[in-house]
C-alpha cells in the first residue's frame, strides 16, 4: 500500500519541479532581437548581470547621417547607436515590469511593462498608472 501512495506523490513532485523550471526559464524568452512596430528600429533585449532586462538600439532607419556619422538626438544630443532604451525590468507572473522605456523622438522616459504573446512583444509605456499610456507591439526577428 505504501508504494501505491508513494508513486503518485513522486510523480506529482516531478511535475511540479518540471513546471517550476519551465516557468523560471520563460523569463528569458524576451531575450533577443526585436523589430519596432514602425519597422524603423531594431532593439536587442538582454539580461544583465544584475538579473534585470535591458534593451538597446542596434539599428535604426535614422541612425546615421548622410556623411556616415552616427545621428544624434535633437532632444538630448546622445547618439542613437547602442542607446539603452529599456531599463531595469524584472519578470513576475508572465510580465516584465518595474522598468522604464525611453522614447528617443520625444526625449522622455516612461514607466513600462511588457508581455510576450508568441513572437510579439506587447509594450505599454505610461505615466503614473498603466491605464494612462500608449501601447506598441514589437516583432521578434
Amino acid at each position: 500500500m505504501k508504494t501505491q501512495v508513494t508513486k503518485p506523490l513522486l510523480l506529482l513532485a516531478i511535475l511540479l519541479f518540471a513546471s517550476a523550471q519551465a516557468f523560471a526559464q520563460s523569463a528569458d524568452a524576451i531575450v533577443g532581437k526585436w523589430l519596432s512596430e514602425k519597422k524603423d528600429a531594431k532593439i536587442d533585449i538582454y539580461k544583465a548581470d544584475n538579473g534585470k532586462y535591458y534593451g538597446k538600439l542596434f539599428w535604426g532607419a535614422r541612425m546615421y547621417e548622410a556623411n556616415g556619422q552616427t545621428s544624434r538626438l535633437a532632444k538630448n544630443g546622445k547618439p542613437f547607436k547602442d542607446m539603452v532604451i529599456l531599463k531595469d525590468f524584472t519578470f513576475a507572473d508572465g510580465v516584465w515590469e518595474d522598468g522604464t522605456i525611453y522614447d528617443p523622438e520625444e526625449g522622455k522616459t516612461y514607466s513600462c511593462r511588457m508581455k510576450l504573446d508568441g513572437n510579439r512583444l506587447n509594450i505599454r509605456g505610461y505615466v503614473g498608472v498603466s491605464l494612462f499610456g500608449r501601447e506598441t507591439v514589437w516583432q521578434k526577428i
